[in-house]
């Protein structure tokens, strides 16, 4: 595994400097712009790149920072997607993605747990369907937002989730076998920022399912089309903070 980015000289004293709170300021802001210029869709899913930005601070300038960001910058998601708890959850992506970007050997020993964890997140609704009734007929539902969906309750979706368990195997496993090679940073940072996807997923559950009275199946539903658009936020992410020039001028 290769090491940490060098610490930039704003980072070495005890408080943040102007750099920071500037750098923090102009990325929360165009998350916020990301948040506005988001693509909607069914179930009031919106497509954006908000945690680009808030990635980027979390891989250059740690935890903290990065948890500062996502609140902030999440705050136009937030009140698009109908809740302002949601900046909770864009913060719980920049404080863990930013820990495990500076912690690589923590990272790379619980990596495997992580993506069991988000295998399990992004299949499980197929499961929920499928223990529900007629799988074609329920998609159809899902995708129209509307019928039978509406009237199902996590009781009637207790079945073992097969598909769910298989696909967090099998990415646990390959993320076993991926962290035991030599990475690039990018691969590195990559993997500590859809680990910062991987756990707001509870939480995000929580304000879908619990406050805003969301029904089950699509909360799942949703919370997979979220995995995946922060998995490639990562990655543009990662690619960004790991350029010479972008380490140049932040100091590393």
């Amino acid at each position: 595994m290769e090491g940490h980015l060098p610490a930039s000289p704003s980072s070495k004293g005890s408080g943040f400097s102007t750099y920071d709170i500037a750098l923090v300021g102009v990325m929360a802001a165009l998350a916020n712009v990301l948040g506005y210029l988001a693509i909607p869709g069914p179930w009031n899913i919106k497509f954006s790149m908000t945690g680009v930005p808030i990635l980027l601070v979390a891989f250059l300038k740690g935890p903290l920072l990065g948890a500062i960001t996502g609140f902030i910058g999440g705050v136009v998601q937030a009140l698009q997607y109908g809740h302002i708890a949601y900046v909770i959850y864009t913060a719980i992506q920049g404080g863990v993605a930013g820990y495990m970007a500076k912690k690589l050997e923590i990272a790379r020993k619980s990596a495997p747990a992580f993506f069991f964890a988000g295998g399990f997140f992004l299949a499980w609704w197929v499961d929920l369907i499928l223990a529900s009734g007629d799988f074609n007929e329920l998609v159809s539902q899902l995708l129209a937002q509307s019928g039978r969906v509406y009237e199902i309750s996590p009781q009637e979706t207790l079945g073992l989730p097969i598909v769910a368990l298989v696909l967090g195997f099998v990415l646990a496993v390959v993320m076993f076998f991926i962290v035991r090679k030599e990475l690039s940073e990018v691969v590195l940072f990559t993997i500590a920022g859809c680990m910062g996807a991987i756990a707001y997923v509870p939480y995000d559950a929580f304000v879908l399912y619990l406050l805003q009275s969301y029904p089950w199946i699509p909360t799942w539903f949703v919370l997979a089309k979220d995995l995946v658009q922060d998995f490639v936020a990562a990655w543009i992410a990662a690619s960004i903070a790991t350029s010479k020039r972008v380490k140049k001028l932040v100091g590393g």
